[in-house]
């Protein structure tokens, strides 16, 4: 019995951060991938992702920048996203 409370307080503990990580805005290099994806500008991405942007963050809204190149059409950028989604 012991060692399930002590279970259920570690799964408490460290699943509160992984909830709650999906209510915060997006980080200063992820919201700069997600609008040069926006923006179709490839170079941006290439570089942003070289340094070491989420490819998967979104934005309060929770859309990616995956969901915005491919709403623009920017097809380049989204095959882009698209690989470094792994």
């Amino acid at each position: 019995m012991k060692k399930y409370s002590v279970l259920a307080i570690l799964l408490m503990v460290f699943s509160l951060p992984l909830g709650a990580q999906a209510l915060l805005p997006p980080g200063p290099a992820e919201q700069a991938l997600m609008e040069s994806a926006f923006n179709g500008d490839l170079e941006g991405v290439q570089r942003l992702l070289a340094d070491g942007a989420n490819v998967n963050a979104t934005g309060m809204e929770q859309r990616s920048a995956l969901m915005g190149a491919s709403f623009n059409g920017h097809t380049a950028v989204a095959d882009l996203l698209a690989k470094g989604d792994r």
